[in-house]
């Protein structure tokens, strides 16, 4: 499957404190395994202008993180790391070659940890709010599932677990527009699907897809880089979208490309813990 989405369970070995959100040390513990691996991968998926098709969270529990509390770890606790692929090769190697081969003891921003198995299937994640989280696809398998059903909702929620934000007119946007959510979506899918999709589902968002209801707030994320800290908001909860225009065929991308926020993220910095969106069944939270 070139779609992956997995949980690397990890425990603590001794009581540590960690700031809310690591998912920049994440991000570099996974390039560290990928470089013991193959270099020539590492090398491409470390540069600047190069697709990134994967994402990395930060620590995860059974509950995501709040905004602004430290991570209290204590042995005996369960946390996790999630890691996707949408890329053929990058999956391919992470289930035979990375996954398989994970340390014993993992070190995660100075904290030490015990790896559990890693978790492939909604059926073994032990943390109920994990389940939703993991899995994998296709792109063949997602544009079928989404676009030749009977009949295409006219509506879908998506849950935003970690603060995503897009860059907008140099800024950044705190607020997942419809345009926004599609316009980071199709061109990651673009950049590596074998099924290109057409980019003017952006401009049909744009026209025909409006927020419904929302229970978000803004949690901001505070990155330290070259001695410099940078603080980015962004938006976490759910949004509920409506497609007021019935055409099946752009409906169906859209949905097609909702489901493949799982795999892909949405927004800035989705390799460094941001923008862990997914596809809310019945609008729910979790």
């Amino acid at each position: 499957m070139t779609l992956l989405s997995v949980i690397i369970p990890l425990t603590p070995e001794t009581p540590a404190t960690l700031p809310p959100y690591v998912g920049r040390e994440a991000h570099a513990w996974f390039l560290d395994r990928v470089m013991a691996r193959d270099h020539r991968l590492a090398r491409r998926l470390h540069r600047e202008n190069a697709p990134k098709p994967f994402t990395v969270s930060s620590l995860l529990s059974g509950r995501w993180p709040r905004g602004g509390d430290d991570w209290q770890l204590q042995p005996g606790e369960r946390y996790g790391l999630r890691l996707t692929s949408y890329e053929p090769e990058l999956s391919a190697f992470l289930k035979e070659a990375l996954l398989p081969t994970l340390p014993e003891r993992i070190l995660l921003a100075g904290a030490s940890f015990i790896r559990g198995p890693v978790i492939y299937k909604p059926e073994d994640a032990g943390v109920q709010v994990w389940r939703a989280w993991v899995g994998e696809s296709s792109f063949k398998m997602l544009v079928a599932q989404h676009t030749l059903q009977e009949e295409i909702p006219s509506s879908f929620t998506l849950h935003f677990a970690s603060p995503t934000v897009f860059k907008s007119r140099k800024a950044y946007m705190p607020l997942p527009l419809p345009h926004l959510v599609m316009q980071s979506l199709v061109r990651r899918w673009n950049e590596v699907s074998p099924i290109p999709l057409h980019p003017d589902v952006t401009r049909f968002a744009e026209d025909h897809v409006l927020i419904s209801g929302y229970r978000l707030h803004t949690q901001n994320v505070q990155f330290a880089k070259n001695k410099r800290r940078s603080v980015i908001p962004g938006a976490v909860g759910s949004c509920r979208y409506a497609i007021r225009r019935n055409d099946r065929y752009w409906m169906g991308l859209v949905h097609t490309l909702a489901a493949f926020a799982l795999y892909a993220g949405v927004g800035k910095q989705t390799t460094m813990g941001m923008g862990q969106v997914r596809v809310s069944e019945g609008g729910k939270r979790g």
